[in-house]
């Protein structure tokens, strides 16, 4: 998923469509502000709305099973606990009114598909994000050597001033336990 409204938006989600061989027909375009927040209005009008328009028209909805985002799209959407947009869009073919759930795959060695009763209107959701385009750059081509090793990079956790209840402090933990950088 790439914003019109952002160059960033559009370099990064052209390399990584062209790393991962991606058909034009699963890259969506959006036109929304490149701001880190948004409102929960302009949300659900100019990011989940056409994102749930498209995949229907595409008829992708059982086909796709992970979105990706790109650095220029919103990261958070100004509610009263503060949501990201990819949670939101994790959860976007849940019935209406279940936005937050335990995890399934706490102690599961099951895969992910985006069809399995358990997992059922789930989507993996990340985002491509970096202090600049060349990190992304850097992502998507390391991501396309991985050779299945734990990581050894840096993780960046991105932070909005906006919406201070956000809390990654458990995430830097573990993966600061695990040996790794973290920045935030």
């Amino acid at each position: 998923v790439v914003n019109a409204r952002s160059e960033e938006s559009l370099e990064i989600g052209n390399l990584y469509r062209r790393a991962r061989e991606i058909p034009y027909r699963q890259v969506l375009v959006l036109s929304t502000a490149p701001s880190p927040v948004v409102s929960y209005q302009t949300y659900l009008a100019e990011i989940e709305k056409p994102i749930r328009q498209y995949l229907a028209d595409e008829g992708l909805a059982d086909e796709i099973t992970c979105i990706v985002l790109t650095r220029g799209l919103p990261i958070q959407v100004d509610t009263h606990n503060g949501r990201s947009v990819a949670s939101l869009l994790a959860t976007l073919d849940l019935r209406k009114g279940v936005s937050r759930l335990a995890n399934p795959y706490l102690d599961s060695s099951t895969a992910f598909s985006h069809r399995e009763d358990a997992l059922r209107g789930m989507y993996l959701v990340t985002v491509l994000n970096g202090y600049h385009v060349r990190d992304v750059r850097t992502l998507i081509e390391q991501g396309t050597l991985a050779d299945g090793r734990e990581p050894d990079g840096r993780f960046i956790v991105q932070t909005v001033p906006q919406m201070p209840r956000a809390s990654h402090a458990e995430g830097v933990y573990l993966l600061t336990l695990r040996g790794l950088a973290v920045e935030s």
